[in-house]
């Protein structure tokens, strides 16, 4: 998601993946392995990026890749404040 490459997700259907990663721009989340849903799901990916820049991509996702992955954030976990 940082580097701006959609991710497509496959994940049990009560993970808590699933919300945190629903609605995170170049992200697509699916709860099943049947071929033909994988299908749609990654063509819905690509249909919704498709028109949108690497740079686009990159800058879409930053508050989100910010409040949870910066290095900020993993001190913040790791010493509980």
């Amino acid at each position: 998601m940082a580097s701006g490459t959609p991710v497509l997700i496959i994940t049990d259907p009560n993970s808590e993946l699933i919300k945190l990663m629903e609605g995170i721009a170049g992200v697509k989340v699916c709860t099943t392995w049947d071929i033909n849903d994988l299908f749609s799901s990654f063509k819905n990916l690509l249909d919704a990026i498709e028109l949108k820049s690497h740079e686009q991509m990159m800058n879409d996702n930053q508050d989100f890749i910010t409040r949870y992955f910066s290095i900020d954030k993993l001190v913040e976990d790791i010493i509980g404040e």
